[in-house]
């Protein structure tokens, strides 16, 4: 099966118009774990995104979710966490990657609100929720100071190649900033 992508590397900042709120999309690569505190002061949500295609990065992306949630300035902050790349033929079930992250004992120890959705930026299936998500949480942001997401990824995800098939684009639609 050919690669779909290349690693994540770096930072993009995508402005969104939600609900006739600009909100900033701070997109940062797996990579870049080491550094992504220094961005948490500005973050009211965060979208973490897993690569379920790949085994071998299972753990350190629960690592790397474990310590996002632990970060001081994100204890208050909406978490979406999307099990990314549902389409892939080797991809764990949502079911199987919950056991694996221990999802409910992340959930009942968390000071955050946390979703968690499925998704495939390849073929748009979850995309709609993700959306959904996204507009709920634009309703209810409070703090002036805070106007932007974080979209972390663990080391693992891939971006989709430029193109119709992976570019993330679903009927028309630009790709909201998430890492794929």
């Amino acid at each position: 099966m050919a690669n779909r992508g290349f690693r994540k590397v770096g930072t993009n900042l995508t402005d969104l118009k939600l609900r006739k709120k600009k909100v900033t999309l701070r997109e940062l690569g797996g990579c870049m774990g080491p550094i992504w505190p220094s961005y948490f002061k500005d973050c009211s949500s965060v979208i973490f995104i897993v690569d379920s295609s790949n085994i071998a990065q299972i753990s350190s992306s629960c690592i790397q979710l474990l310590s996002v949630l632990s970060a001081p300035p994100l204890h208050s902050a909406s978490v979406l966490i999307l099990f990314n790349k549902s389409d892939m033929p080797c991809t764990m079930s949502l079911i199987e990657m919950k056991s694996l992250f221990r999802m409910d004992d992340i959930i009942a120890s968390a000071t955050q609100p946390i979703t968690i959705l499925e998704l495939s930026a390849h073929t748009g299936l979850g995309l709609q929720e993700v959306l959904s998500w996204l507009e709920s949480i634009v309703i209810n942001l409070v703090d002036p100071h805070k106007k932007g997401f974080c979209a972390a990824s663990d080391p693992s995800v891939l971006d989709e190649e430029k193109g119709n098939k992976g570019s993330g684009r679903v009927a028309g639609r630009p790709r909201p900033g998430w890492v794929g």
